[in-house]
């Protein structure tokens, strides 16, 4: 089940792609007006910060509710049944605002979702508290479907972040119960990413991905960010240090020590090796902040240079880089190239109507010249013309 309309979804995508092929003048001015009076029917999209405002406003309005609702109502229905009653009563409101005003992650639809997310884990914490449980893995796995059910149906990103944070919670949970499982933490973490990578992808692949193209697509990058981290020499030692009590200036040697350390630079030149082959520019940006992460861990375990040297050869290198990166691109080589995007003529138009505008508001109104009229008095003169 979709809680947002798909027509709308469609709609937005064909503006913004006939947006672009007019910016390259592949389409004219009367074609790009066609295009938008026919997928005139678009979710609304306010401005980033008018979006804040909603999102706090939605915040509030969510919050005060939700008070006014316990106050009546706690005492007869309980916390959890009361949790759960409002929850319902934020959805179907949530419900009417998509359908009428057109809602899609607008700010106040988010706040919204949050709230409801929220409400929905009381009752999960009541249990958890009722049956005196110890193990985080257990309210974690009950909460999981409800997440990714959210998730599912609204194709928020960062509902479908919270998911993968439960996924990994339960499983990195169950694993520290046991000894051995503490040894094949980092091995989990890295197929756990890799599976649900590469579930990512394939499900990018799909024809109605579009509904959730944003939230698979920041799962992806948090999913290679976590095989990154589970393959770092130096979170994996430090991690087994903490995990074992072992706090103390210098933290004891790991075992594999070598493979982390392969994997610690290995895993960050696939991602740029990845990110070439595909154009991809979160994974070229990810991969050269893994392998700045990867040099840092080296300079923290074995200093080789001053750091104030490191950061000014870092900085050298990488300017170097970029200068001969856009000196080399600019004539387009597999695929890249470095073209300064063509401003557009619609601020510098809203400027002059604005300025023309006000402008004509400042001038001062002054009465038309109109000759005749005078006396003339003084030295005799007495006569009007």
């Amino acid at each position: 089940m979709k809680l947002y309309p798909d027509a709308p979804l469609r709609h937005r995508y064909a503006q913004e792609l006939a947006q672009r092929l007019h910016q390259e003048a592949l389409l004219s001015d009367d074609q790009l007006d066609a295009i938008q009076a026919h997928h005139a029917d678009v979710p609304y999209a306010p401005h980033f910060f008018v979006k804040v405002g909603l999102f706090l406003f939605g915040s509030l309005a969510f919050l005060f509710g939700g008070s006014f609702f316990g106050l009546f109502f706690v005492e007869l229905l309980g916390f959890s049944i009361c949790s759960l009653a409002y929850a319902a009563l934020a959805g179907y409101l949530l419900v009417r605002l998509i359908r009428t005003k057109k809602l899609r992650f607008a700010g106040a639809d988010n706040a919204l979702l949050y709230g409801i997310t929220g409400a929905l884990c009381v009752p999960v914490f009541e249990l958890y508290e009722l049956l005196r449980l110890q193990e985080v893995w257990v309210a974690a796995l009950v909460f999981l479907p409800v997440l990714f059910l959210i998730a599912y149906s609204t194709g928020e990103p960062v509902l479908a972040l919270a998911a993968l944070g439960t996924l990994c919670t339960v499983v990195f949970s169950l694993l520290l119960q046991f000894p051995l499982g503490r040894v094949l933490l980092p091995f989990a973490g890295l197929l756990l990413g890799v599976l649900v990578y590469a579930w990512t992808r394939r499900q990018l692949t799909r024809p109605g991905a579009y509904y959730w193209q944003t939230a698979l697509e920041w799962v992806g990058l948090a999913t290679l960010v976590v095989v990154y981290l589970c393959g770092n020499y130096g979170v994996v030692r430090e991690a087994n240090a903490a995990l074992n009590g072992r706090y103390e200036a210098v933290s004891p040697e790991i075992a594999f020590a070598g493979f982390f350390w392969l994997l610690t630079f290995l895993i960050p030149l696939g991602y740029l090796y990845r990110g070439i082959r595909q154009r991809d520019r979160s994974l070229l940006l990810l991969a050269l902040l893994g392998l700045t992460a990867s040099v840092a861990t080296v300079q923290y375990y074995y200093p080789w240079v001053p750091a104030a040297w490191l950061l000014v050869l870092g900085g050298t290198f990488i300017t170097a880089l970029a200068y001969t990166l856009i000196r080399l691109l600019q004539t387009p080589r597999l695929g890249f190239s470095y073209v300064p995007e063509v401003p557009s003529e619609v601020p510098p138009l809203i400027e002059a109507v604005v300025l023309s505008h006000t402008t004509q508001s400042l001038t001062p109104d002054t009465p038309d010249f109109q000759l005749g009229g005078g006396d003339f008095g003084g030295g005799g003169a007495g006569e009007r013309y």
